[in-house]
């Protein structure tokens, strides 16, 4: 029988498949013994007004593809590769194969060749398959890994210098806002990460998240953000500015998102990042199509809300994804405005090369659906290396402390994610990590000999801090506060948690909450540091004395 009219003769077989109700990261877990494997992942704190979010795997690539979206001759070749496989335009929204990888903040792409994958509806429940990797599925196999302490690629001076820098070229009216980050670097040995993967996700989940073993890199992401979608000749971007935590008090809460909704800061660098993005599609779009479809919406998620803008466009006869991806490369959420400006200041002030990071992951389908994350909450294990990079933007009025501070926050939820993965809490060893699992324990339990120590290491991150504290305080229940780790600056004592910062509670915060609610028993500190018992002891006991009474 001849092929239908008007399809390829490569056309594939898209079925529908069962599961057994596994969610997509369970499926994306017993395939992990593929080579190859990609997972991009949207099951988690998507936003409810998402469009048919789906979740795709796919493994086994049949070729690598290595080069730079800034080559003419390298995007030649992805266009080859595309149209060789190329499928009918459906409006399935969704893959059916294609080209999945990450664009490095530089240009440098890695792109597998993907015809085989796995696609869940998360609105239906329903899996389609293109290819047989379910019939791959297999018990994952517990792997170990170990991960060492991360160091910081840059000094808080130095972070703070090149903040006031920036402000100095705004001053100065050569630039507008600049995105600048740092960079922290861990050794790591051993198997997969994709039980780390498992962690962040659920420690900060996110619509955009991925994760893959591609190209000699393991990549993890929990990205909240769109960078490009496009769905035939049709392209839309989501540029996200400011965040601000959820709260369980339905006050606190909507008192959270006003913040962020009347926060001028906020305000104009997402409007200036909108406009530059504008700009950016209507290089590639037709004339008059590139509409701001939404402005400024408050977009609330499970942890956290966010400032959006949607922006949308048809792109130009002449202009496939591939050149559409080029021209609004890298996003400009992550670099600033104007952009050719900022990017020319992040390599001036920023150490080290971003990489992947702030670049993009996703894929670009056979069947003309094609879609890219912004790369940041993203690890990258390259070798015995693991790095992850965090940033914001700088503004006119941005204060430099706290821009350094919300590179912190931003760095505890991945720092969050690796805690658990310990070996101190391995087999059935554990940890009460909050003042509610605390309080909790010991309603089970009611002894007047059971109480809690509040440990500004595990506390930092509890919304309702004030009222677990107050309601332990009540029962007579409240024995001591403890500070671990001694630091003399005691501001600074959260620092390898990526902490203090917005959103958080400091420890001074914690100290008066505990303090105010009638607590006038000991301070217990934790000392690991040899230099400071290698000093004058007595001269030490009185610097803890000093810092102590600080709080």
């Amino acid at each position: 029988m001849p092929p239908l009219m008007g399809l390829p003769l490569t056309c594939p077989v898209v079925r529908r498949v069962e599961l057994d109700g596994l969610p997509p990261s369970e499926v994306a877990s017993r395939l992990r013994h593929l080579d190859g494997l990609v997972f991009f992942d949207t099951a988690g704190n998507r936003p409810s007004n998402a469009e048919r979010p789906v979740s795709v795997i796919a493994a086994r690539p049949t070729e690598l593809v290595q080069g730079n979206m800034g080559s003419t001759e390298d995007r030649r070749r992805l266009r080859e590769i595309l149209n060789a496989h190329s499928q009918p335009t459906t409006d399935r929204g969704f893959p059916l194969g294609g080209l999945c990888g990450w664009v490095g903040y530089g240009g440098e792409f890695t792109f597998g060749v993907f015809p085989e994958m796995l696609v869940h509806l998360h609105d239906s429940g329903e899996w389609w398959e293109i290819g047989r990797l379910s019939e791959e599925l297999r018990d994952p196999v517990g792997e170990r890994f170990d991960i060492g302490a991360f160091v910081a690629g840059t000094t808080r001076e130095a972070y703070l210098e090149s903040v006031r820098r920036v402000q100095d070229w705004i001053a100065a009216g050569d630039i507008y806002q600049v995105n600048l980050s740092q960079s922290y670097v861990a050794p790591v040995h051993g198997g997969s990460l994709f039980p780390l993967y498992e962690q962040l996700r659920e420690a900060t989940p996110a619509p955009m998240a991925a994760w893959m073993s591609l190209g000699g890199k393991e990549v993890l992401s929990s990205s909240p953000e769109l960078f490009l979608k496009l769905s035939g000749r049709g392209i839309e971007t989501r540029p996200i500015k400011g965040t601000r935590p959820r709260f369980p008090d339905r006050d606190d809460d909507l008192r959270s998102a006003y913040e962020l909704q009347t926060s001028s800061k906020e305000i104009a660098e997402l409007v200036m990042i909108t406009d530059l993005l504008r700009n950016d599609l209507g290089q590639v779009c037709e004339f008059g199509s590139v509409k701001v479809a939404e402005m400024l919406k408050l977009e609330t998620l499970e942890q956290v809300h966010h400032l959006v803008s949607t922006v949308i466009g048809t792109l130009r006869e002449d202009v496939d994804a591939i050149e559409a991806l080029a021209a609004c490369f890298p996003g400009g959420s992550i670099t600033g405005a104007p952009k050719k400006r900022a990017m020319e200041i992040i390599d001036e002030l920023e150490t080290r090369s971003r990489g992947l990071y702030c670049g993009a992951l996703g894929w670009l389908g056979f069947n003309g659906e094609s879609q890219f994350n912004i790369a940041i909450r993203t690890l990258v294990r390259d070798g015995d290396t693991l790095t992850y990079d965090v940033g914001g933007g700088i503004v006119a009025d941005s204060d430099p402390q706290k821009e350094y501070e919300e590179t912190l926050h931003k760095a505890a939820g991945i720092k969050l994610a690796i805690e658990p993965l310990h070996p101190m809490y391995a087999g059935d060893r554990c940890a009460v990590a909050s003042m509610r699992d605390a309080n909790q324990l010991c309603d089970r339990i009611s002894h007047p000999l059971v109480g809690v120590a509040v440990d500004v290491f595990h506390v930092w991150w509890e919304s309702d801090l004030e009222a677990q504290i107050r309601q332990c305080a009540a029962k007579q229940r409240l024995f001591a506060f403890h500070v671990c780790e001694f630091k003399p600056d005691f501001d600074h004592v959260l620092l390898d948690r990526g902490l203090p910062g917005e959103g958080a509670n400091a420890s001074k915060r914690i100290s008066d909450l505990v303090h105010a609610s009638g607590f006038n028993g000991p301070t217990e500190v934790e000392i690991f540091s040899r230099k400071y018992w290698s000093e004058n002891q007595h001269a030490f006991l009185e610097k803890i004395a000093a810092s102590c009474a600080e709080l």
